[in-house]
C-alpha cells in the first residue's frame, strides 16, 4: 500500500478519533455535537486549537489540563490513535482484496471506469469503523449502546449489505447472519429477562451479522464470548466484579466485529475444516 495512502489515513483518521471522543462524550449529557467548544471536563475552561490536537497535545501537556492540572483521560488519545490505525487496516483490507488503491489512482488520473462501489464501500466502512469505535468506549463507560448512534448505521448495512464486495457467499448471507445474531441475543434477553444482557446487545448482534456475514458471525461470537469470559475471569480474581456482576458486552462484541473483518476467514476455515466441513 506504502505510505502515500497508509499516512493521509492515519491522520484523517486521528482527526476523527478527536471528534468521536466529543460525541462519546456529549452524548451522555445530551449535548450537541456540532457547537460548542471542548472544555475541561474538570475546571471547563474552554479548550484553545493547540490544545486539541490529536494525540500530541495529551503528550505536549503531559496528560494534565494546562489551567487546573487534574489529569486527562488516556481514552482520549487512545480512541485517537484506534482510529487512525483501524482506517488505515480497513484500507489494508480493501487493497488487498479490490486493489483499492489502483482504483483511486486511476480515479485521480481520470482513468477509472469501475470505481464507484470499491469506493463507496470502502467509505462506508470507514463509517462503521467510527460508529463501532463510539460504541465500544460508550458502553465501556456506561453499559449502554445507544440508539442515536446503532439504529442509523443498522439501517445503513441492513440497506447495503446484499451487495457488499467483501462479503462471501449469496446476497441473503449478511441477512440471515444478522437473524443468527440478533435471534441468538433475542432468545438470551427472553430467557433471562433482561439480566444476563441488556436489548441494545440484540439490535448489535443483527447489525453485527450484517458487517460480517455468514459464517463470519460465528467466528464474531466466538471472539467475543471468549474475550468476554477471559476479561471477566481476570475482575473476578482480582475481585473487581463479583459472581453475577453484568460487564459491558457490547464492548466484546464490537470488538470481536472488527477483528472478524481481518482474521475472520482463517479462522472459519479453520474450524470448518476441524469439523470436517471445509
Amino acid at each position: 500500500m506504502g505510505l502515500l495512502w497508509a499516512i493521509p489515513l492515519l491522520l484523517i483518521g486521528l482527526v476523527i478519533g478527536s471528534f468521536l471522543n466529543v460525541v462519546v462524550n456529549r452524548l451522555a449529557t445530551r449535548e450537541t455535537v456540532v457547537r460548542g467548544r471542548s472544555k475541561c471536563p474538570h475546571c471547563e475552561v474552554e479548550l484553545q486549537a493547540w490544545q486539541l490536537l490529536p494525540v500530541v497535545s495529551y503528550i505536549v501537556l503531559r496528560a494534565r489540563c494546562f489551567k487546573c492540572k487534574e489529569p486527562i483521560s488516556a481514552q482520549y488519545p487512545l480512541v485517537e490513535l484506534a482510529t487512525g490505525l483501524l482506517f488505515v487496516g480497513v484500507f489494508w483490507l480493501f487493497d488487498t482484496k479490490l486493489q483499492l488503491a489502483e482504483v483511486l489512482l486511476g480515479l485521480i488520473a481520470g482513468l477509472a471506469t469501475e470505481w464507484i462501489a470499491p469506493t463507496l464501500f470502502f467509505v462506508l466502512a470507514l463509517v462503521h469503523v467510527a460508529g463501532l469505535v463510539v460504541l465500544f468506549v460508550y458502553d465501556g463507560k456506561h453499559q449502554l449502546l445507544p440508539d442515536v448512534v446503532l439504529l442509523p448505521l443498522l439501517v445503513v448495512a441492513a440497506a447495503t449489505a446484499w451487495t457488499h464486495p467483501l462479503l462471501n457467499g449469496p446476497w441473503w448471507y449478511p441477512y440471515a447472519a444478522a437473524l443468527a445474531g440478533g435471534g441468538f441475543f433475542l432468545l438470551l434477553f427472553i430467557v433471562s429477562k433482561g439480566k444476563w444482557i441488556g436489548f441494545g446487545d440484540v439490535k448489535l448482534g443483527a447489525y453485527m451479522g450484517l458487517l460480517v456475514g455468514w459464517p463470519g458471525i460465528l467466528v464474531a461470537l466466538f471472539l467475543a464470548f471468549v474475550s468476554g469470559a477471559f476479561v471477566g475471569s481476570i475482575l473476578l480474581l482480582f475481585k473487581k466484579k463479583s459472581w453475577g456482576g453484568r460487564i459491558a458486552f457490547g464492548t466484546f462484541l464490537t470488538a470481536a466485529t472488527v477483528a472478524t473483518w481481518f482474521v475472520g476467514e482463517p479462522i472459519a476455515d479453520w474450524y470448518l475444516g476441524l469439523i470436517g466441513l471445509g
